[in-house]
């Protein structure tokens, strides 16, 4: 993919201040400075960078960008288009024309948009010399993540490849519940890093912000309250705006254990926990042993995978508290029956080969 600038017409002195991320540029010589710094001041540091101690300037007014000849991405790819835009304006150059698919539909399916969802490796060369920089990168996650952030740059070669496919943080929205625009802000920092995973654990024992469609007592009942839930528009928004900045969504819904809040908006879900051969109005985890327990699951995981698009989610599976499965007369009789003995590892084995079983013609991957 080769993305390149129409010349430039005339050049400014130093321009507006601020970031620039991304692609091509109309530059221009400057004289250079008493001392001038020509060692990598690039973060993250890419593969391989040449810098000479020349130093070219952007010119905001003749700023534009255009795609090379030989790319394979070409306008029609809403996701460059959407690069561009933003650049553009934080650049202070202006379109004439708003940036749309010529069909008028999402290409969130096209060869523009595959591979995110496999962290796909790619390289990428920024070239940056006078009068334009060039960006070529052989996947549209390399076009988006040639960045650098400066108004006067040094004449220079820059070649890149991420070291690892997948770079991720977690972020917790259960025991801290985070405002919409945090996890937008989350995003911004990731793609200005070069992150391209966000592992959403989103609910736990503590709440249930996610407002299922199917099941809405979930997080009517679960979360810490009405205001504290994500509702589908939001969901969608952060998976758009992941998207646009190359990054994944990979949600984690764990069970059986840490589902507490599960538990406040779905009727005989967890397992009543026993003291002496009396119930003491407690619940321990997922009740593994009822068909009712796997039917919920099927159709919740069901809405999960339409609403996140990702190939991966996330099912925890750790921390199982095994004291009130042990305490439980109707688990250990199953238990027997099963011939587990005492080794409560064996039902939670039990409990997450059924869910993965039941998951599999959902072309899911836990």
């Amino acid at each position: 993919m080769e993305q390149r600038p129409l010349p430039p017409r005339g050049f400014r002195g130093p321009g507006l201040p601020g970031l620039l991320p991304l692609l091509l540029l109309a530059l221009a010589a400057q004289t250079p400075r008493a001392s001038v710094e020509t060692g990598p001041v690039l973060w993250p540091l890419p593969l391989s960078v040449q810098m000479s101690s020349r130093q070219l300037h952007l010119a905001p007014e003749d700023f534009f960008i255009s795609h090379g000849s030989n790319s394979t991405a070409g306008p029609s790819c809403s996701l460059l288009q959407e690069a561009f835009r933003k650049l553009e304006k934080q650049v202070g150059a202006q379109r004439e024309e708003p940036c749309r698919n010529p069909n008028g539909t999402s290409n969130k399916y096209t060869p523009c948009y595959r591979g995110i969802n496999r962290s796909v490796p790619h390289t990428d060369t920024l070239l940056v010399e006078e009068p334009v920089a060039v960006l070529k990168a052989n996947r549209v996650w390399g076009a988006l993540r040639g960045e650098f952030c400066a108004f006067t740059i040094n004449e220079s070669k820059v070649i890149d490849s991420p070291r690892f496919p997948h770079r991720g943080i977690l972020i917790d929205t259960s025991r801290h519940y985070l405002p919409v625009k945090t996890i937008l802000k989350t995003l911004d920092a990731m793609a200005f890093n070069k992150f391209n995973v966000l592992h959403w654990h989103i609910v736990d024992d503590q709440s249930f912000p996610y407002q299922s469609i199917t099941f809405p007592q979930l997080s009517n009942k679960g979360s810490y309250s009405l205001s504290h839930v994500y509702t589908p528009n939001d969901v969608r928004m952060v998976i758009e705006y992941a998207r646009l900045r190359g990054i994944r969504i990979i949600p984690e819904f764990d069970s059986p254990g840490h589902t507490q809040s599960w538990g406040k908006g779905q009727k005989d879900l967890l397992t009543p926990c026993y003291s002496s051969q009396q119930y003491i109005q407690s619940f321990g985890p997922i009740n593994p042993i009822p068909n009712t327990t796997y039917a919920f699951l099927t159709s919740f995981f069901k809405e999960i995978s339409k609403v996140f698009p990702d190939q991966f989610i996330h099912l925890g599976g750790d921390e199982v508290n095994f004291d009130c499965w042990a305490s439980n007369p109707q688990i250990r009789n199953f238990m027997m029956t099963k011939g587990f003995g005492e080794d409560y590892k064996k039902l939670q084995s039990f409990y997450i080969q059924n869910c993965t079983s039941t998951f599999k013609n959902n072309t899911l991957q836990m």
